[in-house]
């Protein structure tokens, strides 16, 4: 199987961005959890996957109303 380069350089930027993004975020989350901040980390590990889970949300939505109108 041929893969072209522009599907190449997707794959390898796309997942190289994704790595290094979570890489940061539980980085930063370790260090809350060392520095004894288990309160600020637990609420940083929450409040991102909610915000997360609603931005997909309104990215859905807006994809829609903008497919449909």
């Amino acid at each position: 199987m041929t893969v072209s380069p522009n599907t190449r350089m997707m794959i390898l930027v796309g997942g190289l961005g994704a790595f290094t993004t979570f890489s940061t975020y539980a980085l930063e989350n370790v260090n809350l959890l060392r520095d004894g901040q288990m309160w600020v980390a637990l609420g940083n590990v929450a409040a991102s996957t909610v915000l997360g889970v609603v931005c997909v949300f309104l990215g859905i939505s807006l994809a829609n109303y903008v497919l449909t109108h």
